[in-house]
């Protein structure tokens, strides 16, 4: 693996093709492929990674936590069984980066490994570090056979004893979310991305054999923005406020003042540098994506305007398409290969249809046309004195006075999918201020024993004794508008 990534952060795509960066080094080097892996300083790890590695080939991981963090409640050294289950022998190391010189005391087997892992942005150990590290292992481990090599190599090793590990089955949730979900728009837009590279070369693959000019140039914009993604889900978010770079806790009148005076500018310029890897992978994804579209629509042998409309997945499927263009439509839009004239609705410049059956890896093609069709026998009905929404399908209503879901109600099996919990309505928006006192418990649970640096990171310096306050939306306005087709109310 490249870096020690936030793996809750990073779609599945993505965190896949980082692979490939130590992959190619391997490669240039003529070497085979590795079979270890590490992750370090993050407390916990998505599920998918024992599944992940192992089928890339990985045979053992190490994972070595901060010595702040509260860690998982796992053993050792065991197997890390996947959803699919794959099993991964994975060592979690509790205390630290690396592991200890020496075995604990309880420790079964003939085989150890001693990782000595430098501290943070300090790069790798000098010479004289290595030599005075060895010799510790030396002194801590008398009459032991001591080799340097990879993980990999004790991997080999210990095989060789059968060791008898627990099987441990589930997730380590990852207590570090405060990182990539304080940027929920990058994080967003970088799952979309993820998808979005996998298209790209999917239509570019399928342009060569639908005989459209292929573009050289997607592979290297692939490359580029791939790395810009896994850049974001690494697991670094900018600077802490303990860091000392920027200013200091404060709140209220007082913070808006120093933020005012560009105390606070420093940490967050870091922030925004964090988050500028996505928008750096946005802009080499999309601008070619649209290009390639347009190319394929272009190349379509039908006379005169068009829609195409491209399907990226394996599968057939129908949706939504909305396009913006000051383009005067007729009346209706015609599917060429099926002959199915279809309604759309114009708002402005925004024109909106329902394609249905795509091809799977395909597109189909409509031309506007004066025919008009039938109006269907259902449509959405919306009731703006009730707030309430509904089709064939489901009925929604709103809650008018903080624009929540008041009620979900599946049609078909009349079941109501809302709770009726007075404290926490579905979809409210609620900002909470917590008090000292929760704060203190919290960073208190968290904590592990010792560390008493890490309340300023994992606390809240500098905070009144307020009580703990819920603020929520009231007085919501909600908003119901029907938007015209060419000959009917949709």
């Amino acid at each position: 693996m490249p870096f020690t990534f936030e793996t809750e952060a990073g779609e599945l795509e993505s965190i896949t093709r980082s692979l490939s960066f130590s992959s190619e080094i391997y490669k240039q080097a003529d070497l085979p492929l590795p079979i270890d892996a590490k992750q370090t300083d993050v407390p916990g790890h998505s599920w998918v990674l024992p599944t992940l590695l192992t089928n890339a080939g990985v045979k053992f991981l190490h994972i070595g936590c901060n010595p702040a963090s509260k860690s998982p409640d796992v053993p050792l050294l065991f197997w890390w069984e996947g959803p699919d289950k794959s099993q991964l022998m994975t060592m979690y190391f509790d205390p630290y980066y690396g592991t200890s010189p020496a075995p604990p005391t309880d420790w079964k087997y003939k085989t150890w490994i001693a990782i000595f892992h430098t501290n943070d942005n300090t790069g790798a150990p000098s010479w004289e570090e290595f030599i005075k590290a060895i010799n510790e292992v030396k002194t801590q481990n008398p009459g032991a056979k001591i080799r340097t090599g990879s993980m990999a190599d004790f991997y080999t090793t210990i095989m060789k004893e059968n060791p008898e590990l627990p099987v441990i089955s589930g997730d380590m949730p990852d207590t570090w979310i405060h990182g990539y979900m304080s940027m929920p728009r990058e994080l967003k837009a970088d799952h979309n991305l993820g998808k979005q590279i996998y298209n790209l070369e999917t239509l570019n693959s399928l342009s060569k054999i639908w005989g459209v000019e292929s573009n050289e140039q997607v592979n290297i914009v692939v490359d580029k923005a791939n790395e810009s993604i896994n850049l974001f889900n690494e697991h670094t978010f900018g600077l802490a406020m303990s860091h000392g770079h920027a200013g200091y806790w404060a709140y209220g009148n007082e913070f808006e003042y120093l933020r005012a005076k560009g105390f606070y500018e420093p940490i967050e310029f870091s922030w925004k540098e964090k988050g500028q890897h996505i928008a750096t992978a946005e802009n080499l994804v999309y601008p070619v994506l649209k290009r390639e579209m347009k190319k394929l629509a272009a190349s379509v042998n039908v006379d005169g305007s068009r829609i195409v409309v491209y399907n990226p997945l394996p599968w057939k499927r129908s949706g939504l398409v909305t396009i913006q263009t000051s383009y005067q439509l007729k009346k209706a839009l015609k599917n060429v290969s099926t002959g199915e004239i279809i309604t759309n609705s114009k708002d402005n410049n925004i024109i909106q249809f329902i394609a249905k059956d795509v091809p799977a890896l395909g597109y189909s093609t409509y031309i506007p046309v004066e025919e008009q069709k039938p109006a269907p026998n259902h449509f959405l009905i919306s009731d703006e004195k009730n707030a309430t929404i509904a089709n064939q399908f489901f009925s929604i209503q709103f809650d008018k006075n903080n624009g929540a879901i008041h009620s979900f109600i599946d049609k078909k099996s009349g079941k109501e999918a809302v709770s009726t919990n007075p404290d926490w309505n579905f979809g409210q928006y609620v900002h909470e201020q917590f008090s000292k006192e929760k704060t203190d418990s919290y960073a208190k649970d968290y904590i592990k024993g010792g560390f008493s640096w890490a309340y300023a990171e994992l606390g809240r310096i500098n905070l009144s004794d307020e009580p703990y306050k819920k603020l929520s939306g009231e007085n919501a306005k909600i908003m119901f508008r029907k938007i015209q087709s060419q000959f009917q109310q949709l």
